[in-house]
This record gives C-alpha cells, sequence and structure tokens, in this order.
C-alpha cells in the first residue's frame, strides 16, 4: 500500500521535491529512513531500534541502499512490486550523505535553534541518535517531541545505537510495548 512504486509513494515523494514544509495533510502514508553507519554490529542493532520505532509509529522502514545493505539482508518481500530499499532515485537519496548535526533539517538543531513551531511541519527531518547526541537531540525520547513528529512525513535516521529500551521513555508507545515485549526485561538483551 505505501511500499517503493505504490501511488502513495508517488505522493509522499512529491512533497519532498517542492517545498521544506508540507503543503497538506501527512497523507496515508509516513516513512523512516534506516541509514548504515559504522559496523556491522552497530548496524544491525541500530536498525532492530528502527524497526521498532517504525512499528510503534506506524511508519515504513527503508533502508539506504547505497552501502551493500541488501547484500547483508534478504529482500522481505520477494516477487511483489515493492522493496523496503530505498529507491536510488529518491528524492532523499542525494541528500542523505550531507546529514549531520548542523543541517537545516537536523532535528536537534532545529530545536536548539527555535526553529520548530507548531503551524508548520517540516516535509522530513533527520534524527541523530548517536552514543555522543546532544541533548537537543535525546529529545527525540520524549512524549511532547513524539506528538510533532508524527506529523512529519519522512524521517532519516542515522544511529550506532540500540536505542529500543530507552523508547519505553514514551508513554504513549508503552502499551504497544507490553504487548510485543510481555516480559520487559527481554527489550534490555541483544
Amino acid at each position: 500500500r505505501c511500499g517503493p512504486g505504490t501511488d502513495a509513494y508517488k505522493r509522499a515523494t512529491e512533497q519532498l521535491g517542492h517545498s521544506d514544509h508540507v503543503r497538506s495533510s501527512v497523507g496515508e502514508c509516513r516513512y523512516v529512513v534506516w541509514t548504515p553507519m559504522f559496523g556491522l554490529g552497530n548496524r544491525i542493532l541500530s536498525m532492530v531500534s528502527v524497526f521498532f520505532y517504525a512499528l510503534l509509529t506506524e511508519r515504513v522502514m527503508l533502508l539506504d541502499q547505497r552501502n551493500d545493505i541488501a547484500d547483508l539482508f534478504c529482500e522481505p518481500f520477494p516477487g511483489t512490486n515493492t522493496s523496503w530499499l530505498l529507491p536510488l532515485d529518491s528524492p532523499l537519496t542525494d541528500q542523505i550523505d550531507s546529514f549531520n548535526r548542523e543541517h537545516s533539517h537536523c532535528y536537534g538543531t532545529m530545536l536548539k535553534n527555535h526553529a520548530i513551531n507548531s503551524t508548520t511541519t517540516p516535509s522530513h527531518l533527520y534524527l541523530d541518535i548517536f552514543h555522543d547526541s546532544r541533548d537537543h537531540d535525546k529529545l527525540f525520547f520524549c512524549e511532547k517531541n513524539q506528538a510533532f513528529l508524527k506529523n512529519v512525513p519522512w524521517l532519516v535516521v542515522k544511529s550506532n545505537l540500540y536505542y529500543l529500551p530507552s523508547l519505553w521513555l514514551i508513554p504513549s508507545f508503552q502499551t504497544k510495548l507490553i504487548k510485543l515485549f510481555p516480559q520487559k526485561d527481554t527489550v534490555f538483551h541483544h
């Protein structure tokens, strides 16, 4: 319904190419793009965290495929007209390498600079979730910030962390997390 090649995906990518802000409602589909960073262990652990974040927020998870990630993980939807790989012709593909803490679409930087308000919603944001994240980047784990992020159609995540346990800090996620992990301590083992 929302994967690459669908009409909903095409509509969602059109918003990326025309403006820094969403022109209309979020639409039926929202996305989180995972970007592989650092070594294999960091990649797998951060990917698991993004996968669960996608489940909790009802987003489509897409993988940046430019770093041989397709060689590491099998395509989960073989034989269909969709994929979990971010298409190489996506408007975000050329921007991903430029996303860093100082980028104008970095969520933490926008919070620090008071560049976010309730009247405009960015078409996309970059989330910087690393072991040495700044305080403003860590606000990602707060309920108030998740309420804002749910309206952003595209999130791009760079991370070297297994941050799934930190998602328990967000009250709106707890009901779903309890269903996924009836024994809460299992989420802390990796």
